[in-house]
């Protein structure tokens, strides 16, 4: 972990349009988006995606940034991922 990967941040959404103004506030701040539906549920998720270290510091912000964006729209941050530093 001492060198930048891309980092997965999930944000529970209620719907595809306020999934796509939450993705739209999120680009502004320097994430890539994807909003989508899960094959197996009816939910919706805006995934934000960000090349960073992957410090517990960072990461925590990241996520208080993005829940306070998806708040405003009855979303909530709801957990990360990452493949690690894959060449």
């Amino acid at each position: 972990m001492t060198s930048p990967m891309v980092i997965d941040f999930a944000v529970a959404i209620p719907d595809e349009s306020t999934g796509r103004a939450i993705a739209l506030k999120a680009i502004e701040i320097g994430y890539k988006t994807n909003v989508g539906q899960g094959s197996e549920s009816s939910e919706w998720t805006c995934y934000c995606s960000k090349a960073m270290f992957a410090t517990y510091e960072d990461v925590l912000n990241c996520q208080l940034e993005l829940d306070k964006i998806a708040v405003a729209y009855g979303g909530f941050a709801n957990g990360w991922g990452a493949f690690g530093n894959v060449e």
